[in-house]
């Protein structure tokens, strides 16, 4: 069979436009690291890239869920450790308050201290973070603007505290794995009563007031009540550190899960620049080679044919 100089020239022309192609692809995979350009490069590594961008996308959104749990949390035992230190001074405070030595102004003096600790402490139980109150539950002021803890009367020395609803309601966020944990410390586990525990507020304003009357049975009366709220203070505090040591445990597996997605979601996507590097340098040599042979064949040059 005679083989035409066209048949010759439509041949290599086509080698060299598939050596061309290689190249160009090589060239590309290593100056944008990426391994696919399109979908049809690969389409079910493709798909698997999609489902993985997900996960990862998801996971990432829990971890800052994470993040903004912890991060409440720690705001709320922070809260709940200055609560204890002026619990156990109020304690000291009734304590010397019934040694009978005092004078009715020396313990007047001391329920001017109690009062004190009276005002920080609905300070505190008012408290904020960046989502909300740390012990209003899931009470908001959107609608009435009023603390979940608001005293009466609104202005002048405290004689009770009003409590809003909500306050004994939980705020739970999803963490990675799909698990989900309580993130604040409702209201009514601190403040309120539940035998043995007291009414924090009534307690401390009939403290202070049994000091200003000089009534030392009263003040007496109290230690006991004093002692049941300062243990309950320990028992939440306990359970915030313990949900916050679950919620580290949680990110620190979650991230060892990041890395392995990403790694995957990189073995699809991404370049080996190693790899890569050598597979062009071997098809700009196949390029090259094709040019060359085109060039011996005939009398004819390749680009006066392409022309």
């Amino acid at each position: 069979m005679r083989i035409t100089s066209n048949a010759i020239f439509h041949q290599l022309t086509a080698d060299i436009n598939r050596a061309a192609i290689r190249l160009f692809e090589r060239q590309r995979q290593v100056a944008s690291s990426r391994r696919m350009a399109t979908a049809s490069d690969d389409p079910v590594g493709a798909g698997l890239a999609v489902w993985l961008r997900e996960s990862v996308s998801k996971l990432l959104q829990a971890q800052r869920n994470g993040d903004q749990a912890e991060a409440r949390l720690q705001a709320s035992a922070d809260v709940l450790a200055g609560i204890l230190s002026d619990l156990n001074d109020v304690k000291d405070l009734a304590i010397r308050g019934i040694d009978g030595a005092l004078t009715l102004s020396d313990r007047q003096n001391l329920a001017t201290q109690v009062n004190q600790k009276l005002e920080r402490l609905w300070s505190d139980a008012n408290a904020r973070s960046i989502d909300g109150f740390l012990f209003g539950g899931t009470y908001t002021t959107s609608t009435t603007g009023v603390l979940p803890f608001a005293r009466v009367p609104l202005t002048g020395e405290m004689t009770g505290v009003t409590l809003a609803s909500g306050i004994d309601g939980e705020v739970r966020a999803g963490l990675p794995g799909g698990l989900q944990v309580v993130v604040n410390v409702p209201g009514s586990t601190v403040f309120t009563s539940t035998l043995p525990r007291p009414d924090m507020f009534p307690l401390l304003i009939t403290v202070r007031d049994q000091l200003r009357a000089g009534n030392v049975a009263g003040v007496e009366a109290s230690l006991t009540d004093l002692e049941a709220a300062i243990d309950q203070v320990r028992v939440v505090s306990a359970d915030v550190g313990s949900r916050i040591g679950r919620i580290r445990d949680i990110q620190a597996r979650s991230q060892n899960d990041l890395l392995a997605l990403r790694g995957r979601l990189s073995k699809i996507e991404d370049t080996d620049v190693a790899e890569a590097s050598i597979e062009f340098q071997q098809a700009q040599n196949v390029y090259q080679a094709a040019l060359a042979a085109a060039s011996r064949v005939g009398q004819i040059n390749l680009l006066d044919f392409l022309r």
